[in-house]
């Protein structure tokens, strides 16, 4: 969805304006962690074991991001 958007610049409502650059990283960002997060479920890692893995200031962000990953399965 993000592709079909003709703008270059953005404003979440949450934050500052970005641009599309910034955008696409923090998306790139988000991926990695979700595949990251997926792949240390398949290692039937716990949450805590996971939450482990990433920085302490993602704790919240990497335990939605699990629940998630759990329920889709």
């Amino acid at each position: 969805m993000f592709e079909t958007l003709d703008a270059e610049k953005f404003c979440s409502g949450h934050s500052e304006m970005t641009d599309r650059e910034t955008i696409k990283k923090h998306i790139a960002e988000m991926e990695e962690r979700q595949r990251k997060v997926k792949s240390l479920i398949g290692k039937n890692r716990t949450l805590e074991e996971t939450k482990a893995e990433f920085p302490k200031n993602e704790t919240v962000l990497i335990e939605t991001i699990y629940n998630e990953i759990k329920r889709s399965n």
